[in-house]
């Protein structure tokens, strides 16, 4: 299951969505190569109010696809662009996969 459309375009300061999930497994793909200056992705697990359960950093260098496992209570799985720099619109896939 993809948290968002597979290859989507994300702008500065968008992310993507899943629905409420229980356990589960996510991997972001980047777009390669992603130069050096490119702004860090995130990969989240959100509480209903926005709040952050876990949460992981993907940078330039971390290669794809990159990992995150979370497991316990209900959450959004979430992927992010941190960046507010109009320039740093980025590629990214981002999928979910149920452990339960």
């Amino acid at each position: 299951m993809t948290v968002g459309p597979a290859g989507y375009y994300l702008g500065p300061g968008e992310f993507v969505s899943s629905g409420l999930v229980y356990s589960s497994q996510m991997r972001l793909y980047q777009t390669e190569p992603v130069p050096s200056s490119a702004p860090a992705l995130l990969e989240a697990y959100n509480y209903s109010d926005g709040s952050y359960y876990a949460w992981l950093y993907v940078y330039w260098n971390s290669g794809t696809p990159v990992y995150m496992s979370v497991a316990g209570g209900n959450k959004y799985a979430r992927c992010y662009n941190t960046s507010q720099n109009h320039s740093a619109q980025r590629t990214m896939t981002c999928q979910r996969y149920s452990t339960t």
